[in-house]
């Protein structure tokens, strides 16, 4: 599923965010991919997120949630620089 407007909640499924999105806060599933000038916020519980690039952010990361694959000009607050897996 594409998200490309804002989203308030992700509790399930696989996401694409791009654009100049923004989710408000996930709790688990798996965003696969966010580009653009994307954003999310307040990730938790057992959430992944792969594929981070462009210049999308990420804020506020904790719980057992996971970042992976970050490129780019892709910008990462402290909490989600704490979440990034080395594959």
């Amino acid at each position: 599923m594409i998200i490309r407007g804002d989203h308030d909640l992700i509790v399930d499924g696989c996401w694409i965010v791009g654009g100049k999105a923004s989710v408000r806060d996930v709790r688990s599933g798996r965003i696969m991919r966010v580009q653009g000038s994307a954003q999310i916020h307040d990730v938790g519980g057992s959430a992944q997120i792969h594929g981070v690039r462009d210049s999308a952010q990420i804020h506020g990361v904790g719980d057992s949630a996971q970042i992976h694959d970050v490129w780019g000009s892709a910008v990462l607050d402290e909490s989600a620089k704490l979440r990034v897996v080395k594959d």
